[in-house]
Order: C-alpha cells, then structure tokens, then sequence
C-alpha cells in the first residue's frame, strides 16, 4: 500500500526471479510488491490517506459508549423474559444432580514397582477412573436429564409455548442447541 501511495518504482537485480518467502521478503521489493499484484491487489483500489483517517476517525466514534444506541424497549423485555425464565427453572445448588455423580471411586491397588529400581510414591490404593463404557448408561441418564432441563427452560419463553404441540415437537432439536448454551450460564 505504502509502495503503490509513495509512487515508487522498485527494480529488480535478477530479473524478476527472486523467490519471496516469509525469510526472504524483505530482500526485494520490486519482486514483493509483483507478487501482490499477481494474487489480485489492484492499484486503483487502494485507499488514500484521507480515506483511511476517515475511516479510522469513524471507528473510534463506534467504539465510544456515547455512540452506542442502547436496548430497545423489547429487546429489554426479552432479557428480563429469559433472567426470570432461567431463575425459575435453573438450580443453583445442583442439589438435582447428586444422583447422577458415580458415589464410590473405584479403587485399585497401586501397580508393582519399577524393575530399574525407582520406587514410586503411591499410596497403596490408587484413584483409577473406572471403565468408560461402564460410565455410558450414567452419561445418558445424565444427557436425558439436561434435555428435559432445556424444554423446562424453553416451556417459559412465549415463543416456544405458542407453537402448537405437534409442531413444537419438530422444533425441539433446533431450540434445544440454541437454549443449551443459555443454560450452562450461571
């Protein structure tokens, strides 16, 4: 950009045949700045410098909380709709979730020593996760569980209960990826 503004003109020493690496990009110009014209840079299309102070002039006026609009009169209703929406179905103590938590670790004995000699500070019984498939029937009692906390959720927004039941039904999947996400927010 700087090239094409200033109006320099680069030569090259070897005839245009310089490779331009990440390495070896700054060693010729002429060969660099042929490069971005092959892949597409167009000389014409390259801002001035007034361009660009405006532009950057008009990014600092977005970015100022003056020049932010704030939330519409719905917009407001919504989030309140969701906060009291999320306060009434959501357990903040997981009191719901005790009896999908495994209640006894599995526990092995700690393997034998290493034959080089190292001895290992283990304790005689060793933590071991137990198997993952045992787990499987625990994961999708658990799964089921938070899907029915997600329609629960979903039950309280307006939108969801105007459907009608066959055709909420069919919506489910979709809303329940929307909402599961709303849901791991405390």
């Amino acid at each position: 950009r700087r090239s094409v503004i200033k109006g320099v003109r680069f030569t090259c020493p070897l005839a245009r045949r310089c490779p331009v690496t990440k390495a070896k990009r700054r060693q010729c110009q002429a060969c660099r700045l042929q490069k971005c014209l092959d892949v597409g840079m167009r000389r014409d299309m390259i801002m001035s410098e007034e361009v660009l102070q405006r532009r950057r002039e008009l990014r600092g006026q977005r970015g100022q909380p003056g020049g932010q609009q704030g939330l519409t009169a719905e917009q407001q209703e919504l989030i309140a709709l969701l906060i009291a929406a999320h306060q009434r179905t959501f357990d903040s103590s997981f009191s719901q979730f005790t009896r999908y938590w495994p209640a006894v670790r599995l526990l092995v004995p700690s393997p034998p020593a290493v034959a080089s000699g190292l001895s290992l500070s283990l304790s005689p019984c060793q933590e071991v996760p137990p198997d993952a498939l045992s787990l499987l029937p625990q994961f999708a009692d658990l799964s089921t569980f938070m899907i029915q906390q997600v329609i629960e959720f979903a039950k309280e927004i307006p939108v969801f209960r105007c459907a009608g039941r066959g055709h909420a039904a069919g919506q489910r999947p979709a809303p329940a990826r929307d909402v599961s996400p709303c849901r791991r927010v405390p």
